[in-house]
C-alpha cells in the first residue's frame, strides 16, 4: 500500500464519524430553532395595534406561541425563503412539544433529523394526546428499520389511532384535486396534477389515442414518450387537429433583452427573459425563438419600452400604474433578503415613508420597492430597518442587528464592516 493513502476501513471510519457529526449538527440546528422560538417574542413588544407584532401558534395542536414576525428573522438567517423557514419552525417545535420520545432519540443521534420532521409532519393533524400515544408507538422502530418500512408503520399507527380522522383524509384527498406547471429553464415544463381516478382514465385514453396518430405520421422521430407529451399539446393548441374547445386569451408578456440581442435577434445569444401571468414569472432565460412560441395563438399588443433607468417622480401618495409596472420589472421579485414573492402578487412601499406636507417628488421609483406583504409589515412593524442607496438597492437590518443587501444579484450577507464600507 502506497505511504499516505488510506485504506478503505479508514475511509468507512471517517465516512461513519461524518455521518455522526451531520446527525449532530442538524440536531443542534432544530434544538436552536425552537429556542430561538422561545426567546425572540422578547424582541418586538408584542402590542395592540393593526399590523403589529402578535403571537402566532408555532406548530399543531400543543406547540409554543411564537411572535410572528420570527420568520422574517429566520429565513435570510437561513439563506432560505420564508415558507421554509415556516416549515422548518412547524416541525421543529411540533417534533420536541408532541413527539417528545423522537426528539430525544433525534438529540442523541440516534435517529437523523430529517426523519424526526417526517414524524412531526406527518402526524401534524393529530391532537396532542394522540401525537404522544404515536410518538411511543413510532420511536421502537426509527433507527431500526429502514425508513421506507418505519414509513409504512407510521402511516399504519396513525390511522389505528383515530380511524374517523383517516376516512376524513381519504374524503379530503378528493377535494385536494389540483393541477400545476412548473416551468423549466430548457424550454419545457413540468405538468403535475391529482385528478379523480376516472377523469386520469379518459385523460389517458384521449393521450394514448393521439400519441399513437403521431407515431404513424411517416416520419415522426420522436419515442413514444416524446409522443403522448407532443399529445398533449394537440390537445391545447387550437389550430391543430385534435385539439379542444379552450382558446388562449390576451396575456401581457413582457420580454427583457440585452440591447446586443436586439441588434442580433438571429444569433444563439439573443436571449431574454419573461414576465406575465401563466407562469411566466417562473421560466427563466429564453431564445428569440422561444418568446415565439410563447405568443403563438395568442392577440399581441406592443407597449412602449420602459426605461428602468429612467427616474420620475410624482407628489401624490398613491402610486401611478407606469411607476408601479416600472417598479415591478426592475425589482422582479420582493427585494426582502431571500424572498420568493414574484413581483406582480406584491405591495408597493416607499422606502423612506411617504409624509404630508413632505418634500416634492417622494413618489419616484428610487424611493419604492416592492415587498411582499409579511416583509411589508416586518418593515412597518416588526423592527426591521431598509433604505435605498441607489435605485433597486436595499441595505436591510434585522431586529437582532443583521445585515443584508438586496439587488439584483440576489442577497448577500453584510457584517458590520462591509456595511460600513458599501453604504
Amino acid at each position: 500500500m502506497e505511504t499516505g493513502v488510506r485504506s478503505a476501513r479508514e475511509v468507512a471510519e471517517a465516512l461513519r464519524l461524518a455521518v455522526i457529526a451531520e446527525r449532530r449538527a442538524e440536531a443542534a440546528k432544530l434544538a436552536l430553532v425552537c429556542e430561538l422560538a422561545d426567546v425572540y417574542r422578547s424582541v418586538v413588544p408584542v402590542l395592540e395595534r393593526p399590523g403589529g407584532p402578535r403571537l402566532v401558534p408555532a406548530g399543531a395542536d400543543g406547540t409554543v406561541e411564537v411572535d410572528d414576525f420570527l420568520v422574517e428573522e429566520l429565513h435570510p438567517l437561513l439563506g432560505v425563503g420564508p415558507a421554509a423557514a415556516w416549515s422548518l419552525l412547524r416541525q421543529a417545535t411540533n417534533l420536541r412539544d408532541r413527539h417528545p420520545r423522537v426528539w430525544g432519540l433525534v438529540q442523541a443521534g440516534a435517529v437523523p433529523a430529517w426523519q424526526g420532521r417526517q414524524v412531526a409532519e406527518l402526524c401534524r393533524h393529530l391532537g396532542w394526546e394522540t401525537a404522544a400515544a404515536v410518538d411511543v408507538r413510532i420511536a421502537a422502530a426509527l433507527g431500526r428499520l429502514a425508513w421506507p418500512r418505519a414509513r409504512r408503520r407510521l402511516v399504519g399507527l396513525i390511522a389505528a389511532v383515530d380511524t374517523e380522522a383517516a376516512a376524513e383524509r381519504v374524503a379530503q384527498a378528493r377535494r385536494d384535486r389540483f393541477v400545476r406547471i412548473e416551468h423549466t429553464d430548457d424550454g419545457t415544463s413540468w405538468l403535475t396534477a391529482r385528478l379523480k381516478t376516472a377523469d386520469a382514465v379518459l385523460l389517458a385514453e384521449a393521450v394514448g389515442a393521439i400519441a399513437r396518430s403521431i407515431l404513424a405520421e411517416p416520419g415522426y422521430p420522436g419515442s413514444l414518450d416524446e409522443a403522448r407529451a407532443d399529445a398533449v399539446g394537440v390537445l391545447v393548441t387550437p389550430t391543430r387537429p385534435g385539439a379542444g374547445l379552450v382558446r388562449p386569451g390576451a396575456a401581457t408578456l413582457v420580454v427583457h433583452l440585452d440591447r446586443a440581442d436586439v441588434t442580433q435577434p438571429d444569433s444563439i445569444a439573443a436571449v431574454g427573459r419573461v414576465q406575465g401571468g401563466g407562469g411566466l414569472d417562473a421560466i427563466g432565460p429564453v431564445l428569440l425563438d422561444q418568446v415565439r412560441e410563447l405568443v403563438a395563438h395568442r392577440r399581441v399588443r406592443v407597449l412602449p419600452v420602459i426605461d428602468l433607468a429612467d427616474d420620475p417622480a410624482v407628489d401624490a401618495y398613491e402610486i401611478p400604474e407606469r411607476l408601479q409596472t416600472q417598479v415591478d420589472l426592475r425589482d422582479g421579485f420582493s427585494v426582502f433578503p431571500f424572498a420568493t414573492a414574484a413581483a406582480r402578487g406584491c405591495d408597493h412601499d416607499h422606502t423612506v415613508p411617504w409624509r404630508a406636507g413632505g418634500p416634492p417628488g417622494q413618489t419616484r421609483p428610487s424611493n419604492l420597492a416592492v415587498l411582499d406583504r409579511a416583509a411589508h409589515r416586518a418593515k412597518t412593524h416588526g423592527g426591521w430597518r431598509v433604505r435605498q442607496p441607489e435605485p433597486g438597492v436595499f441595505d436591510w437590518t434585522s431586529p437582532l442587528g443583521y445585515r443584508y443587501r438586496v439587488d439584483h444579484h440576489g442577497t448577500h450577507r453584510l457584517d458590520d464592516h462591509q456595511t460600513a464600507r458599501t453604504g
